[in-house]
């Protein structure tokens, strides 16, 4: 079963309060029934009838409402990053991860940020290094068309192929200071990137929001 476009079940497993094992199952047809507190947490989390749900057969619409309810949600992508041949050498772009799954976020919400909705991905956040800002394991936002350094902002960043999300300051006397949040800086130093070496950084989008799990 797919569910508005949705077949991760870590995704799944996370909209219902449940395990990926039992999201596994339920999506595989190992399991054809859910407890009602499951049910009703997806239904609110999907917006789509709980009746749907339990039997897998969706609703018959009599007008365009529930039609309208969807459209106001955008499918965000989780992306990643892979080396671009045609785009020369040493050149990394974004892709959409084949079996990363998507998040809904309304439509509203992304035009309250100022960000377009083909601008706007997520990124699963992993390690400690931007704690307690960020912390392992959250999802953010990245808006890709702010690539322009604000100073004292947050960017989804390549450093030698690898991608990181970074707090980005300008240099006293120029260049870039990587900064990572956690305090302990023997673990998680910053790194000053000098002017003559800030192509070695790319700065591919800015994080605007922040989700985790509690």
């Amino acid at each position: 079963m797919t569910l508005r476009g949705i077949e991760d079940q870590k995704v799944i497993a996370e909209m219902g309060g449940v395990t990926e094992g039992a999201a596994s199952q339920w999506l595989n047809g190992g399991t054809k029934t859910l407890k009602a507190s499951t049910l009703a947490r997806l239904s609110k989390r999907l917006r789509v009838n709980q009746e749907w749900l339990r039997t897998g057969v969706p609703p018959i619409e009599s007008d365009a409402a529930s039609s309208s309810e969807f459209d106001d949600f955008s499918m965000l992508p989780r992306l990643a990053v892979k080396a671009a041949g045609s785009a020369g050498r040493g050149t990394l772009v974004f892709v959409e991860e084949e079996r990363g799954g998507r998040l809904a976020f309304r439509r509203d919400f992304l035009r309250g940020e100022g960000v377009k909705e083909s601008e706007a991905a997520i990124i699963y956040v992993t390690g400690d290094s931007m704690q307690p800002t960020i912390p392992d394991g959250a999802v953010v936002l990245v808006d890709k068309s702010m690539r322009e350094l604000r100073d004292n902002k947050i960017y989804a960043i390549l450093v030698n192929g690898e991608l990181k999300i970074k707090r980005l300051r300008r240099g006293i006397g120029g260049g870039i200071v990587i900064v990572s949040d956690n305090p302990d800086k023997t673990n998680h130093p910053d790194i000053t990137v000098p002017p003559d070496k800030e192509n070695f950084l790319q700065i591919c989008g800015r994080v605007f929001w922040m989700g985790t799990r509690l």
